[in-house]
């Protein structure tokens, strides 16, 4: 099963127009990008994993995705706990100074020192990529590509635009299936990657499988280019759409609240520096 495919499933937010899923996934964006400080993104990936709940999307399906992002996020924490550098005016909290083992002397060295602000923005970054991460599957899992790419050009987005995303979204399923289909047919002729070494796998195992994988994907791609000159893509007349895309109640409600926390952000961003009142955020968490 590919990561992006559709999922089609009786939830209300497979039922929402899709304009106000985009509308939700750029509010969690835009928020996330303009807030720093640790509480106020808590609060908008509280919001981002409260949608992800409501469209019932299983995480099992993106393990491999949450696993390289929380990866990444370890390295950012660790990093910023030994190599943050306080901004001017601001005093950092060590928890911690004192030796440290230098492996390129060879010996103990003095001057290691942790800081707790470090950790903090390290988190806060951290919080900053998993809130966006959580966010786009949410929109692609629970919308079909046609009705995807519709509600983007209500956005006035470009259709070449649109046509190359929604290309790449039907592609990644058929090169998931395409590459699973290759190597059980090559496990059936004796090529098992599994019982292979690393090195082995880098230098051979993967020719057989990646070699009729490309032309796969060349002649399909070929099949599409006759397919989009067949109904004269790229034409200068006025696009219509086969489905009509109509906004419920629930889904000017859900578009107002994306509406609304932006607003509310920019405003905070503008006149505190944070979404949350700086009157109930500690020192150490503060933004820079």
């Amino acid at each position: 099963m590919a990561f992006f495919e559709y999922v089609a499933k009786p939830t209300a937010v497979h039922r929402l127009n899709p304009v106000t899923k985009l509308a939700v996934t750029g509010a969690i964006v835009v928020s996330a990008t303009l807030l720093r400080d640790f509480f106020s993104l808590s609060l908008i990936l509280a919001i981002t994993l409260g949608w992800w709940y409501w469209s019932k999307i299983p995480v099992a399906r993106f393990k491999y995705l949450l696993s390289l992002s929380i990866a990444t996020i370890t390295v950012i924490v660790i990093g910023n706990a030994f190599l943050f550098v306080p901004p001017r005016g601001k005093i950092a909290i060590e928890i911690y100074s004192g030796w440290w083992f230098n492996p390129l002397a060879m010996s103990p060295q003095q001057g290691l020192a942790i800081y707790l602000d470090g950790i903090v923005f390290g988190l806060a970054t951290g919080i900053k990529i998993m809130a966006m991460v959580c966010a786009l599957p949410v929109l692609v899992t629970t919308t079909p590509i046609p009705s995807l790419m519709t509600a983007m050009s209500r956005f006035r987005i470009p259709y070449k635009f649109n046509f190359i995303l929604g290309s790449a979204l039907r592609f990644a399923p058929l090169f998931y299936s395409n590459f699973a289909t290759i190597t059980d047919a090559q496990k059936l002729r004796g090529h098992d990657m599994d019982k292979m070494k690393l090195l082995e796998k880098v230098m051979k195992g993967y020719v057989p499988i990646v070699t009729p994988l490309v032309l796969l994907l060349l002649r399909s791609s070929d099949d599409m280019q006759i397919a989009i000159e067949s109904r004269a893509f790229g034409a200068p007349v006025k696009r219509t759409y086969v489905e009509e895309l109509r906004m419920s109640r629930l889904d000017y409600l859900v578009a107002g609240f994306s509406l609304g926390l932006v607003l509310v952000t920019i405003y905070g961003v503008v006149t505190q520096g944070s979404l949350v009142p700086v009157g109930l955020i500690p020192y150490w968490a503060k933004p820079a």
